[in-house]
C-alpha cells in the first residue's frame, strides 16, 4: 500500500513502529507478523484493516479470531474506542463496521465451532486478517483463503494505490497450528524475504509468502522491563517462545524433551538379523496412514529406520505398500516381523460381504483382514493403552547417564520427526496427547504401537538361517544397503 495513512481528514489513531511499517509496505500474497509476545501484533492488524477500508470504496475486510469472547474482549473494544460512530457504524448483528463515506466493511469473525468456516462461504473479501494464526488448522486457513478475490471497481481502486487482495496473519509460536505455520512462513528462509508458497506436498502453489519477526523491543508503547520480568517467571520453553519468538519450541508440547540433535540420526548401517524388529501401523482413510519400522539392539536402543506416510489408500493398498517397502530377505518364513496394527482396524461390521456370507460379524474387521491376506499370522492387535504407551515413549526419549537416549529416529523418517515434537498435551489428562481438536498424531500413534510391541511384546529374536545368508542385507536409509 503506497499511502497507508490518510493525510487529509480523519485518520486512524495509530503510529506504526518500524517493524509494523513493514507489514504495510510489503505486498506478498500471504504474510505472518510476530513471533514474540508484545510486538504490537493485534494493533497493527487492526490499523491495516481500518486504513484499507478508509482508502478503498466498498472494501471488504475480514478479521478472524478463534472464539467470539476473544473478539468481544480483545478486539472489539479497541475498535469501538478508536473508530468514531461518525466514521464507521457498528452493527452487533454480523459484527461489522460500515464506513459511512465509502461503504467499506470491516467484519469481525470467529471459528469457534466445527464447520464454522462455512459461515463465510459465498462471500468475497479483499483483505483477510488472522489474529493468532497458530490457533487454527491449515484446512481452516486454506478454505477461507478461497474467499479472497477482487473484481470490478474495487479491484481497480486497489490497483490505483498499489494494493492487491492478500492475507496478513499474526501469531506467537505454539498452539495446534504451530507446525504448519512454521513450515509455511518461518522455515522457507530469511525473514522479510518473499518466498514461493507450497502445498501440502511441498510443491509451489503459485503464492508468495513472507515472515516478519517482531519482539517486545520493537514496540515502544510497552513497558519492556515489566514485560520481561513477567516472562522470566514462565517455563523456559514457553519463555523462549513468547519472549524470543523461538519457533523451535512449542508451548504445552507433550514431548518437550525431544531434541533433534539427541534423537535424530543419520541412517545407521544396522544388521537386522538376530535383533527383535516390529512394524507399528496407524490406520487412516482420507487422513494419512502411518507405518514405522523399528529394531531393538543389544543395549536396549530402539532405532526407527523406516516410515511410510500416505493418505487416500484402501486397506489392501496400504498392506501392499508396507510389503513393498521392505527389502528382499528382510522378512522370511520362520522369522516373522510382527506388525502391530491399529486396534481400530479390528472393528467388525455386520454389513461387509464376509459377515453376510457367515450370517453375522466376521472374526476380524475388513481392515485387519487386508493385512492378514498379505502378512498372515505376523499381524497382531496393537496395545492401545494410551497413557502407558506415551510413558514408554517418554522413558526411551530420556537421555541416560551415559549421555544418550534409548530411542533414535533415522532422519529419513521425516513425518515422525516433524510431528512428534509438535503434539500438545491434553489439558484434561496431562499424561495424554490432546485429542480435541484433532492433531496430526498419525506417526506418533504408529510409534506408540511399534514400541508397545518391540519393547513390551517380548523378544522375538530368531537366529539367522545360514542357508539363506545370501538374502540378508542391512537396512539403512529406507531401501538401500
Amino acid at each position: 500500500m503506497s499511502a497507508p495513512f490518510p493525510r487529509n481528514g480523519w485518520a486512524y489513531p495509530f503510529t506504526p513502529e518500524p517493524k509494523q511499517r513493514l507489514m504495510f509496505r510489503n505486498q506478498p500474497d500471504e504474510m505472518l507478523y510476530g513471533g514474540a509476545a508484545g510486538g504490537g501484533k493485534t494493533d497493527a492488524l487492526l490499523a491495516l484493516g481500518v486504513t484499507a477500508c478508509l482508502a478503498v470504496p466498498r472494501m471488504k475486510v475480514l478479521l478472524i479470531r478463534k472464539t467470539y469472547p476473544e473478539i468481544e474482549q480483545e478486539v472489539l473494544p479497541r475498535l469501538l474506542d478508536r473508530l468514531p460512530s461518525t466514521v464507521a457504524q457498528y452493527r452487533q448483528q454480523g459484527h461489522t463496521f460500515t464506513f459511512r463515506h465509502n461503504g467499506a466493511v470491516f467484519r469481525l469473525g470467529h471459528l469457534s465451532t466445527q464447520g464454522a468456516r462455512y459461515r463465510y462461504q459465498g462471500v468475497e473479501y479483499h483483505l483477510l486478517l488472522w489474529d493468532e494464526l497458530t490457533q487454527f488448522s491449515r484446512d481452516e486457513y486454506m478454505y477461507l483463503g478461497t474467499r479472497l478475490r477482487a473484481v470490478g471497481p474495487v479491484a481497480e481502486a486497489m490497483r490505483q494505490i498499489n494494493m492487491r487482495p492478500r492475507i496478513v496473519a499474526t501469531s506467537n509460536p505454539g498452539g495446534i497450528g504451530h507446525g504448519w505455520v512454521k513450515k509455511r512462513f518461518v522455515d522457507p528462509g530469511p525473514p522479510v524475504t518473499e518466498f514461493p508458497g507450497t502445498d501440502s506436498e511441498g510443491e509451489p502453489d503459485g503464492t508468495t509468502v513472507m515472515y516478519i519477526p517482531a519482539r517486545v523491543q520493537d514496540n515502544r508503547y510497552v513497558d519492556r522491563e515489566q514485560y520481561d520480568r513477567t516472562l522470566r517467571r514462565l517455563d523456559p520453553a514457553l519463555r523462549a517462545a513468547l519472549r524470543d519468538g523461538d519457533w523451535s519450541v512449542v508451548e504445552g508440547a507433550r514431548f518437550g524433551q525431544f531434541r533433534y540433535d539427541a534423537h535424530v540420526t543419520k541412517p545407521l548401517d544396522v544388521p537386522l538379523v538376530g535383533h527383535p524388529r516390529a512394524v507399528g501401523i496407524d490406520y487412516g482413510g482420507t487422513s494419512p496412514f502411518a507405518a514405522l519400522w523399528g529394531v531393538r539392539l543389544h543395549d536396549g536402543l530402539v532405532y526407527v529406520y523406516r516410515e511410510v506416510y500416505e493418505a487416500g489408500l484402501t486397506p489392501k493398498q496400504q498392506a501392499a505398500l508396507v510389503r513393498d517397502s521392505e527389502m528382499l530377505g528382510e522378512r522370511m518364513p520362520g522369522r516373522p516381523i510382527p506388525i502391530a496394527l491399529d486396534p481400530s482396524a479390528w472393528a467388525r461390521s455386520a454389513d461387509d460381504p464376509v459377515a453376510k456370507a457367515m450370517g453375522g460379524a466376521p472374526p476380524v474387521g475388513s481392515i485387519a483382514r487386508a493385512y492378514f491376506d498379505v502378512f498372515g499370522g505376523s499381524v497382531v492387535k496393537a496395545r492401545n493403552a494410551r497413557v502407558q504407551g506415551w510413558s514408554l515413549v517418554d522413558e526411551l526419549l530420556l537421555v541416560q547417564d551415559d549421555g544418550y537416549p534409548r530411542l533414535v529416529i533415522g532422519e529419513q523418517c521425516v513425518n515422525l520427526i516433524r510431528t512428534l515434537p509438535q503434539l500438545l498435551r491434553s489439558k484434561l489428562q496431562p499424561e495424554d496427547v490432546m485429542t480435541s481438536p484433532k492433531q496430526e498424531d498419525h506417526s506418533a500413534d504408529a510409534l506408540r504401537y511399534l514400541l508397545g510391541q518391540l519393547v513390551l511384546g517380548g523378544d522375538r529374536r530368531v537366529a539367522p538361517d545360514t542357508r539363506l545368508s545370501g538374502f540378508y542385507r542391512p537396512a539403512t536409509a529406507g531401501l538401500t544397503t
